[in-house]
């Protein structure tokens, strides 16, 4: 219930920090749009008490479409039972504010639900709010971010907006227009990313950033958004506290990679991958589209013993990588494909012709649900439910998520791959020695470290590249393609690659594109490419700064010098099961 209504309660000590930030005056008044348990409205009274105001919980308004957490907000705070809305706050909030009253200062941690998981009538009443407020966000955005556009027109001038975010805040399309709005509606504004993952316990594991937004003006103007990192949420609260009493130094900025569209003209980046000599992007190559979407994988994803007692023709299939991890080399060839098929894998698609009328394959189609069928959303926009678009024959695939970085595979035949898999397509100009080039180099550092700019981090620090963040991906190329040098380095890559060791392989083509371009080691040293890349690693991950200097053995184990640095209550905080899964670029980085 509570993840159906992107409920993730606030730790009292941080929603009290970010209540502290926000009001400013005993008589200021305050709105929560999504009061939940009512951490919030606590955060504020308390805050409204501390500076005088004996009456605070009259200044006090909250909203929240489940009346059982209005409920649940009336008694644990004392809110007036005329001051908490049960509705929808995008369906009650118009231009003039909430039934025509505004707010010195809004506060909140919006709910968070993507637009796959929005119900149909959650995604009416989202359509409707663009609409009435013309919000300039599009209707493919997280539910949270029409939260935080449609406060604005709740707000008094010289008021004061205060989120707690999810982290795609930093790289979401969609979130590039709402971050532009608040930079020229509010004199200044701040975002203050948390590595430490507040709402784990719940189910969350993203990681979240907290918008502070000062001073609504009626002018739209121009402000640089401030960018800060703080490792814990205790971190975070002293930096709120600090930024309150006007105490605050100067914290290490994101990276440009996180967020290169905020960053302020002025930041100098810490290093910049487009000036390197003899570097590309991807996309001048190569053409990058989604796998097949099947709308229902586990009806139309077969293995061989169920298609034998299914007395399904092959002609009505076809061979299909299910998961990237069986492209455990740089190709995937017939060979590859047969050995999963003998190991029992999925790796046959149904894709028949909607001609076919064969008694076997009608019966096997008759076993879809039909209530299940009419809400399958992709079911819809096909002509024939049953027959998937496969799509032209992919030239490699991509992974494009997981903690490690991604990696390309030439499909050596004619196998196709689901969405969970990006098809790469080489562009016609483009030689098969090059192709081969452009492939090796996409394994090295330099390539993984561009990826880690251009990607976005989910979860529990998986690195994921939709399309077109794929294309920006930077890669290196020798000025002269010396074919037998490549042959041997793809062969040595290759072998390396296929015995589970990405460290190896990353190595050897480093040491083809440091030797094969002069330049190179001046303008980017090596030394100086590992630091980084360690650094946004590590970053992604989430782990602390001291967590890196643990030594980290091939197995995935830390030597006991170093797990007696760390309580239970730190190894918790650091996703200690991750340690287990260690990704091997770090051990690439550690060797190094």
């Amino acid at each position: 219930m509570r993840r159906s209504l992107g409920r993730y309660d606030t730790p009292r000590p941080l929603s009290q920090a970010v209540a502290d930030w926000a009001v400013r005056s005993p008589n200021d008044e305050a709105l929560e749009p999504s009061s939940g348990s009512g951490v919030f409205i606590l955060s504020l009274a308390h805050r409204l008490r501390q500076l005088g105001q004996k009456s605070a919980i009259d200044q006090l308004w909250a909203c929240d479409i489940d009346s059982a957490a209005c409920t649940q907000t009336i008694q644990a705070t004392g809110l007036n039972k005329r001051h908490i809305w049960n509705a929808d706050f995008l369906s009650l909030i118009s231009t003039d504010g909430i039934n025509g009253r505004k707010f010195d200062c809004i506060v909140g941690n919006p709910p968070y639900i993507s637009l796959h998981r929005m119900s149909v009538e959650q995604r009416q009443r989202v359509s409707d709010s663009v609409d009435r407020l013309k919000l300039d966000i599009g209707r493919r955005a997280s539910l949270w971010a029409y939260f935080l556009s449609a406060s604005i027109h709740a707000l008094r001038l010289h008021g004061r907006v205060a989120f707690i975010l999810p982290e795609s805040i930093l790289h979401a399309e969609y979130a590039l227009a709402i971050v532009r709005t608040f930079a020229k509606s509010f004199v200044r504004c701040s975002l203050v990313s948390l590595r430490e993952r507040c709402f784990i316990l719940d189910g969350a594991a993203e990681r979240v950033v907290v918008l502070l937004a000062d001073d609504f003006r009626s002018v739209l103007g121009q402000t640089e958004i401030s960018l800060h990192e703080c490792v814990t949420a205790d971190s975070a609260i002293s930096f709120l506290t600090s930024l309150r009493n006007g105490t605050a130094s100067a914290l290490p900025s994101l990276n440009g990679h996180a967020v290169p569209h905020l960053l302020p003209p002025t930041a100098e980046p810490i290093i910049e991958l487009a000036t390197v000599k003899q570097s590309y992007q991807l996309g001048d190559f190569v053409d990058i589209k989604i796998g097949v979407v099947t709308g229902a994988d586990q009806f139309f994803l077969l293995s061989e013993s169920q298609r034998e007692k299914l007395k399904l023709r092959r002609a009505w299939l076809m061979p299909v990588v299910p998961r990237f991890k069986e492209c455990h080399g740089l190709t995937f060839c017939r060979k590859d494909w047969r050995s999963l098929r003998d190991r029992g894998q999925k790796c046959w698609l149904l894709a028949p012709s909607p001609e076919i009328t064969a008694k076997a394959l009608l019966s096997y189609l008759a076993t879809f649900p039909v209530e299940s069928k009419k809400l399958n959303r992709t079911f819809t926009k096909r002509k024939h439910w049953f027959s998937p678009v496969p799509g032209r024959k992919a030239h490699a695939f991509l992974r494009y998520m997981g903690t490690a970085g991604p990696r390309l595979a030439f499909a050596r035949f004619n196998v196709n791959c689901t969405n969970i898999i990006h098809r790469v397509y080489f562009h016609k100009d483009v030689s098969v020695l090059k192709r081969k080039a452009i492939l090796l180099s996409l394994h090295s550092s330099y390539s993984q470290l561009s990826a880690e700019f251009e990607g976005r981090a989910y979860g529990s620090g998986v690195l994921k590249l939709e399309p077109s963040e794929g294309r920006r991906i930077r890669f290196l190329l020798p000025e002269k393609l010396n074919k037998n040098v490549i042959d041997a380095c793809f062969k040595a890559a290759n072998k390396l690659m296929k015995k589970g060791d990405s460290t190896g392989a990353t190595a050897v083509i480093d040491d083809w594109l440091f030797h094969g371009i002069q330049s190179l080691q001046a303008a980017l040293p090596r030394q100086r490419l590992f630091a980084v890349l360690k650094t946004t690693i590590q970053r992604r991950l989430g782990y602390p700064q001291h967590f890196m200097t643990a030594v980290i053995h091939r197995n995935g184990s830390i030597d006991s010098a170093s797990e007696n640095q760390f309580s239970p209550s730190t190894l918790r905080n650091t996703q200690s099961a991750a340690l287990k899964s260690y990704p091997r670029q770090i051990e690439l980085l550690q060797a190094k």
